[in-house]
């Protein structure tokens, strides 16, 4: 059970990382997830930094200086989360009461919530791309439809199969992928 339960999430990481791989390069991803363990935070910096730059991560126009941002703001994105734990550690039980009221329920739905807002922030800048002419753009949309997709009929098979559960993941952004590179090759990319 054990092995059952630590493949799932370390399968979710593993893709993830192997996305930060294509895009930052092996060497900078990995010593990026050896220090923080979170590969997409990382590629969201990454990711971040380049539309700081007003490219693509990786796209047309990324170059070595554009490249040269990503593990710095990386760097002071994993700084920032070390600091504000540093200062504020103590202070997050009474911060979690006042929000809360004591509702361990309420909690929960506020922290779903956020965590609801901010990555459909995220995919919205993705599955909006859908519209772009760009047929290679437009591959970024597809392979987040896929993953949606994909995650919806995994779920309700989970359903059935419990221990599917925590594979969920992993496979929904695999068969994203896959969807993405059926979507370049009838497109001809």
């Amino acid at each position: 059970m054990g092995l059952t339960s630590a493949i799932g999430p370390a399968l979710g990481v593993f893709v993830v990382m192997l996305g930060l791989m294509s895009a930052i390069g092996g060497p900078i991803a990995w010593q990026r997830l050896s220090i923080i363990g979170a590969a997409p935070t990382e590629l969201t910096a990454a990711t971040m930094a380049a539309q700081a730059q007003g490219l693509e991560l990786g796209g047309q126009g990324y170059g070595l200086i554009n490249f040269a941002n990503a593990p710095w703001v990386m760097a002071l994105n994993g700084s920032a989360w070390l600091l504000t734990t540093g200062l504020f550690t103590d202070k997050l039980a009474i911060a979690t009461k006042k929000i809360s009221g004591g509702d361990t329920r309420k909690l929960a739905i506020i922290g779903g919530a956020a965590m609801c807002g901010a990555f459909g922030y995220l995919f919205g800048n993705e599955l909006a791309k859908i519209v772009n002419p760009d047929p290679q753009v437009k591959t970024y949309a597809v392979a987040g439809i896929c993953a949606v997709v994909a995650m919806f009929v995994l779920d309700r098979i989970a359903q059935k199969h419990p221990k599917l559960k925590e594979h969920t993941l992993g496979l929904a952004m695999l068969l994203g992928m896959f969807g993405a590179v059926v979507f370049k090759r009838i497109m001809n990319i």
